[in-house]
């Protein structure tokens, strides 16, 4: 059973991906930080603008994502998830399924979970 407060960080973190999956930018805009790196699974490093530009312009495109084993660590305002997330997607080119292992922070903010580096 989880805590109220892991419930918020596993249900922010699947909004984030539907976001991405319907290009929603102001709402994607909202639940990450300014100085977010992600890094992808080639070990290709991008801030959130250079991330969001490829989704936008359709270098990455997100069709579904599901996540799986998820286990949630919450201390005070920080928050991590570690577990599974399987990603259909067409990326680069490629079309295909992915199932990546996934290790993300998130820090509270004015009452919302928001995904930090």
């Amino acid at each position: 059973m989880m805590s109220k407060e892991q419930e918020e960080v596993r249900n922010t973190f699947i909004e984030i991906q539907n976001s991405m999956i319907k290009k929603d930018f102001d709402a994607l805009d909202k639940m990450v930080k300014d100085d977010k790196k992600y890094v992808h699974m080639d070990g290709k490093t991008q801030t959130k603008q250079e991330f969001f530009e490829e989704i936008r312009n359709g270098t990455l495109n997100y069709f579904e994502s599901t996540l799986k084993d998820e286990v949630i660590t919450v201390t005070g305002n920080k928050a991590n998830i570690k577990g599974k997330c399987t990603l259909k997607a067409k990326v680069y080119g490629q079309s295909g399924e992915w199932t990546l292992p996934i290790d993300h922070n998130f820090e509270k903010i004015n009452e919302k979970w928001i995904f930090c580096n």
